[in-house]
C-alpha cells in the first residue's frame, strides 16, 4: 500500500495543478463598463499588413451618465478556431477627447482576458470620444497552396454595452476570391466588398454581439510566427515558453526521486531474530530490528533503537519528525504557488508536490524511525547473506 499511496497522491496533485487550465476555459468575459455608459457610435478600421498582422483603430463615441465611469476594452486571447495562437494586442495606445488617455492593463481568468481600462476624463459625465489603437499578430493564415484566409472580429463579443451604430472597415492585402462571409451574432449580415476593402454597417447591436467577417484570399500566407506547441488554454499549466518545460520537469522528477529516496528507509519487513541472518558485529536481534523496525517487546525495541541511532543506521520518522515538517512545508509551498501564481505555470507547484507525495510514507502514523543510507546498505547485506 505504501507504494501505491504516493502515486495516488501525486495524481491528485497533478489534477489540482491542471485546474487553472479549466478555469481559463470556463467563464464569461469581465465587465467592460456598466449601464451608465452607452456606445452611440462605434467605428473600426482594421488593416491586415504585409506581415499578416492586424493593425486596428477603434473609435468609440460614448455617452457617460452622471458620476462618470471607467470603460474597459477586453481582449480575449483565446481563439477557438486557432487554439495554438494567442490573440494578444500589442502597441496599444489610447486617445480620449483628442488627448493621450490614461489606461491600466491587467489580465483576468487565468490570463485569458487582457483588459485595457480607460479612466481619466471618462469619469466626467457627458459625451466622450475614445480612440484605441493596437496590433495583433498572425490574423492571415494559410488555407491551402497559394491561398489564405482572414477571419476578423470587427466588433468583439466582449463589449458589454449596446451599440447604436457600428461602421466597420476591413482592408485586406488582396481582393477576396470568393464571397465574404459576415456574421452578426448568430445571424448573417451584409458586407460590401470593393476590391480589397470590406465594409459593414450594423445598427442596434445588443450587448456582447460580435460582428465577424471571413474572407478567402488568392495569396499565400507565411507560417504563423506565434503558433505554440500546445493549445493556449494549457498556458496556465505549462506556460507559453517551451524552453521552461524541460528544467521544470527535471525539477519535478528530482523532487519526486528525493522524496522517494527518503521514504525508502521507512519500508520494513516482518522479520524476527529467527529469520535474520546477521553479519559480523551485528546480533540476530539487531539484524531483525534493522529489517523490521521493531524488537520482540517495547523495552527491547527502545534499546535496539538507541543502538541503531548511535550507529547512524536509523533516524527519526513519523508524524512528529523533521521529515513530517518538510512534507507539510512542501504541501504549503504547493498550495501557495497554485493560489497566488497558478495562472503562471502551475506545473512548478509539482516540484514541492512531488517531494511531498513520495516522502509521505516516511511520516505515516505508527512509524517512529526510518533507515538511513547506511542502514539500508547494511539491511541489504543481511537479506542477501
Amino acid at each position: 500500500m505504501t507504494r501505491v499511496v504516493p502515486w495516488l497522491v501525486l495524481a491528485a496533485l497533478v489534477t489540482l495543478a491542471c485546474l487553472p487550465a479549466l478555469r481559463y476555459l470556463v467563464g464569461d468575459a469581465p465587465s467592460a463598463g456598466g449601464a451608465e455608459v452607452r456606445v452611440s457610435r462605434y467605428n473600426a478600421v482594421l488593416e491586415v499588413d504585409d506581415d499578416a498582422d492586424l493593425v486596428a483603430t477603434e473609435t468609440l463615441v460614448l455617452d457617460v451618465g452622471d458620476g462618470g465611469a471607467a470603460v474597459s476594452r477586453v481582449f480575449d486571447e483565446y481563439d477557438a478556431d486557432q487554439p495554438r495562437l494567442r490573440r494578444v494586442p500589442r502597441e496599444v495606445a489610447v486617445v480620449v477627447d483628442g488627448r493621450p488617455g490614461e489606461f491600466e492593463w491587467r489580465t483576468e481568468q487565468g490570463g485569458r482576458f487582457h483588459v485595457v481600462e480607460v479612466g481619466g476624463r471618462l469619469r466626467e459625465p457627458g459625451q466622450h470620444t475614445v480612440v484605441l489603437k493596437y496590433e495583433i499578430d498572425d490574423v492571415q493564415l494559410a488555407s491551402g497552396s497559394g491561398a489564405s484566409e482572414v477571419r476578423a472580429e470587427l466588433v468583439p463579443d466582449t463589449i458589454a454595452q449596446a451599440v447604436d451604430v457600428a461602421e466597420l472597415t476591413l482592408r485586406l492585402p488582396a481582393a477576396p476570391d470568393a464571397e465574404v462571409t459576415c456574421a452578426q451574432g448568430e445571424t448573417g449580415c451584409a458586407a460590401d466588398v470593393d476590391g480589397a476593402t470590406v465594409t459593414v454597417t450594423a445598427q442596434g447591436l445588443a450587448p456582447r454581439t460580435p460582428v465577424t467577417v471571413t474572407a478567402s484570399l488568392p495569396v499565400a500566407a507565411s507560417e504563423a510566427r506565434t503558433r505554440q506547441l500546445w493549445p493556449v488554454w494549457m498556458n496556465p499549466v505549462l506556460s507559453p515558453w517551451p524552453w521552461l518545460l524541460a528544467p521544470v520537469a527535471a525539477a519535478v522528477v528530482f523532487a519526486g526521486w528525493l522524496g522517494r529516496r527518503i521514504a525508502l528507509g521507512a519500508s520494513f519487513d516482518d522479520a524476527t531474530a529467527a529469520d535474520a541472518v546477521p553479519v559480523e558485529g551485528v546480533s540476530p536481534e539487531q539484524a531483525a530490528y534493522l529489517l523490521s523496525g521493531r524488537g520482540p517487546d517495547p523495552a527491547t525495541t527502545a534499546e535496539l533503537r538507541g543502538w541503531a541511532t548511535r550507529e547512524g543506521l536509523v533516524s527519526a520518522a513519523g508524524p512528529r519528525s523533521g521529515i513530517a515538517f518538510g512534507v507539510v512545508a512542501a504541501l504549503v509551498a504547493y498550495a501557495v504557488w497554485l493560489v497566488l501564481l497558478g495562472p503562471h505555470m502551475s506545473l512548478v507547484a509539482l516540484v514541492p508536490g512531488a517531494f511531498a507525495a513520495f516522502a509521505l510514507p516516511a511520516v505515516r502514523p505508527g512509524l517512529t524511525v526510518k533507515r538511513t543510507n547506511a542502514g539500508r546498505r547494511l539491511a541489504a547485506r543481511i537479506r542477501t547473506r
